[in-house]
């Protein structure tokens, strides 16, 4: 609870939403810490694609391709630009579902 009360104060600094996305399945006990900070929990369902996956054509005169840790290139491939809206933020939010929020 300590480190939810923690990163509020620091989302009321910066002046975003008082806001929390997670999967639950992977971070069971988060909900109860969220809602001990007075925040409601509401929880969405992931999308998931069944069936076979789409073709997606590749852009012209661009090579998407699998890195791997050993790739030289994957330093300049895990990175994409920052958008100046975005800068001076803090860090992205985590995976959605569920969400929290201060209540209205």
């Amino acid at each position: 609870m300590e480190a939810v009360e923690k990163v509020r104060a620091r989302q009321r600094e910066l002046g975003v939403p008082e806001a929390f996305e997670w999967v639950a399945e992977t971070t069971p006990g988060l909900r109860a810490a969220v809602e001990a900070t007075g925040l409601t929990v509401q929880e969405h369902p992931l999308m998931v694609l069944e069936g076979e996956p789409l073709a997606v054509p590749e852009p012209e005169g661009v090579t998407v391709r699998l890195v791997d840790a050993d790739d030289p290139a994957l330093e300049s491939s895990v990175a994409a630009p920052t958008p100046p809206s975005a800068r001076n933020r803090g860090p992205a939010a985590p995976p959605r579902s569920p969400s929290a929020s201060r209540p209205a």
